[in-house]
């Protein structure tokens, strides 16, 4: 993907309401999502490999609306695990398809309900880790229920601090899918889920 010349996998784009009081909340909101995507990513290559791990790059920043643009790092500590051939070009589509699964997950919800639909999330994440076949063999580990949540909590604590006038949104070659700043990560009803 490329917008000006500028190389880079994704972008967070922060519509904000101009003249608006608490600006901070703004760079406040674009440096928690880069925490949270930062852990999304390493979190979700150890489903892959446990020795890989997935650093962000910022490639450029642009005003306006705030637009900043990432492009992921991938090292492993024993190449030698991972199947011949471009693995980190094939881990790095798989981050990308796993941070827009859950954007789109979140995208008009609420609030999760049941754990039903925690699993199918779940089971649709790790036939995506499958279908990278980096290693060449079977055995991918899912990302754990309490993980899986926890990124989730992670994306909502992101943006509690928006306005109702400011828009946030995530873009790569999966497409583009707002973050919803109305789903409400209730700590009890995940203890809830968790048990």
């Amino acid at each position: 993907m490329t917008s000006n010349k500028i190389d880079y996998d994704f972008f967070i784009k922060i519509d904000f309401e101009k003249s608006s009081r608490d600006p901070s909340r703004i760079f406040s909101t674009m440096s928690s999502l880069i925490e949270t995507f930062q852990v999304i990513d390493s979190e979700f290559a150890k489903s892959i490999d446990s020795k890989i791990n997935s650093v962000l790059l910022l490639e450029d920043v642009e005003s306006g609306s705030l637009k900043s643009f990432f492009k992921s790092f991938l090292e492993s500590v024993d190449d030698n695990a991972l199947k011949a051939g471009d693995w980190k070009k094939i881990v790095g589509a798989y981050l990308l398809k796993v941070k827009y699964k859950l954007l789109a997950f979140l995208e008009n919800k609420d609030k999760i309900d049941n754990r039903i639909q925690i699993e199918g999330l779940q089971s649709e994440l790790l036939q995506l880790a499958e279908e990278t076949d980096v290693r060449g063999l079977p055995g991918y580990a899912p990302i754990p229920v309490e993980k899986l949540l926890f990124s989730i909590g992670k994306l909502s604590n992101s943006v509690k601090f928006l306005n109702d006038k400011d828009i946030v949104k995530y873009s790569s070659d999966e497409g583009t899918v707002s973050i919803n700043k109305n789903f409400n990560y209730d700590s009890e009803t995940v203890e809830d889920l968790l048990t």
